[in-house]
């Protein structure tokens, strides 16, 4: 795999870490839906509009593009074993990150495994907390890895889509490090909050 030029750092427990864009230029408060929730305009970066298709409106023709786009911006982490979903939060038919995991495996000839980690239970979706500490909390104890597998000295690639707070991707990375005893672990997303 390759160096990310254009990406932006992301810091955590982790060994390195990028997103590759901004998720949103600008969002504006519209109003409420029907049911209280906030509505917003957003103008989305090209990234963040070819995640939202992908993850929202089910165009999973999308990933091609989206792969388009990390060839573009994305040279190398270092050495890389094994690519790892994060697991998701909501229960999809498909699952976009799969999707993306599947292509980025194929395109950087790197196996993907989505069985590494899974999550212990159901948790409140972390776009639906208000804050850093509360998304902590929610993360922690969450996530556990798939006891059939070894993990020891392998060095990962972790990838979501979409990074706000970190906190899922900083329990998953404490996992992986503490009781997988991986040699290293590197993560990815495609967008970012601001």
């Amino acid at each position: 795999m390759g160096v990310i030029y254009v990406a932006i750092r992301l810091y955590g427990n982790w060994d390195k870490g990028y997103a590759l864009s901004e998720h949103s230029k600008s969002s504006t408060f519209i109003g409420y839906t029907p049911s209280g929730r906030a509505e917003f305009e957003t103008d989305r970066t090209e990234m963040g509009a070819l995640i939202h298709g992908l993850k929202y409106r089910k165009n999973y023709g999308l990933v091609t593009s989206i792969i388009d786009l990390i060839r573009r911006d994305f040279k190398s982490l270092g050495v890389i074993d094994l690519i790892v979903p994060v697991p998701p939060s909501r229960e999809r038919e498909i699952q976009p990150v799969h999707l993306i995991c599947r292509a980025l495996g194929t395109e950087y000839k790197v196996p993907v495994e989505n069985n590494w980690v899974f999550k212990t239970g159901k948790t409140t979706e972390q776009k639906n907390l208000s804050n850093r500490t509360e998304k902590v909390e929610v993360a922690k104890g969450s996530f556990s890895l798939n006891p059939g597998l070894c993990y020891r000295n392998r060095n990962v690639l972790l990838v979501d889509d979409i990074y706000d707070s970190g906190a899922t991707l900083e329990a998953i990375t404490e996992i992986l490090k503490s009781e997988g005893k991986v040699k290293r672990v590197c993560v990815l997303t495609m967008t970012k909050t601001k």
